[in-house]
């Protein structure tokens, strides 16, 4: 046989205080998990914006030529294919160029 469940319970006032009170005890605090969730997750979000962008920084190269540097390596390529190179070492290069310049 089974038994039926009651449609009523009855308890003292003080204790049905209690349960309300302990209900709105663990309301506030889940509304108080879910801000806190709220924040790291934005948290989350701008670090990942900063990463990316320290990331995109770091894979951009800094050293550009500049329009000083250019007419030298124009130079130096002009030399080069006078004397008929196609690759140079550095020091080789160097002397190149100090000899363009000093011309």
């Amino acid at each position: 046989m089974m038994m039926e469940e009651p449609a009523f319970i009855t308890i003292p006032y003080q204790e049905f205080k209690v349960i309300v009170q302990e209900v709105h005890s663990l309301r506030d605090q889940i509304a108080a998990l879910e801000a806190h969730q709220l924040n790291d997750t934005a948290r989350l979000a701008r670090d990942i914006a900063l990463d990316r962008q320290r990331i995109t920084k770091l894979e951009t190269p800094k050293i550009q030529p500049s329009n000083e540097d250019s007419p030298l390596l124009d130079e130096l390529y002009k030399e080069m294919r006078a004397q008929g190179r196609k690759q140079t070492d550095f020091s080789t290069a160097a002397r190149m160029v100090l000899s363009l310049i000093h011309l």
